[in-house]
């Protein structure tokens, strides 16, 4: 691996691999908050100027609009989405909390059959 801090190839396919478990959580972290914070940008630029609009819309209401309308904002919803569900899977194992543990792999179980990765499956 290279020393310095640019994506490259080994740097993208460690944290597709989990080599680097922190780097990787890391990186799963930034994925989440930036598609997060470009949906409430996205948000914010369609409201602007047209407050009664937005006033009567809320965010989930104007993504769910959205995730109908357009193919890609539902790819990246999806996205998000499942980026939050690993992320407080891995909650649940820091803290210990069995029923969060439960919660959260009841969500991420569809993922091992639609990701292909059935040999995971008997594991959750």
């Amino acid at each position: 691996m290279h020393t310095d801090q640019s994506c490259t190839h080994e740097t993208a396919d460690s944290f597709l691999k989990a080599y680097h478990v922190t780097r990787t959580r890391r990186a799963h972290q930034i994925t989440a908050c930036t598609l997060y914070l470009l949906q409430q940008k996205a948000y914010t630029e369609n409201c602007n100027g047209v407050e009664e609009r937005c006033s009567k819309m809320s965010l989930e209401d104007w993504c769910d609009q959205r995730v109908e309308a357009y193919p890609l904002f539902l790819f990246w919803s999806i996205t998000l989405q499942l980026e939050l569900e690993v992320m407080i899977y891995v909650r649940a194992m820091r803290e210990g909390d069995f029923l969060l543990y439960i919660d959260a792999l009841t969500k991420i179980v569809p993922w091992f059959f639609a990701l292909g990765h059935t040999n995971y499956c008997p594991y959750a």
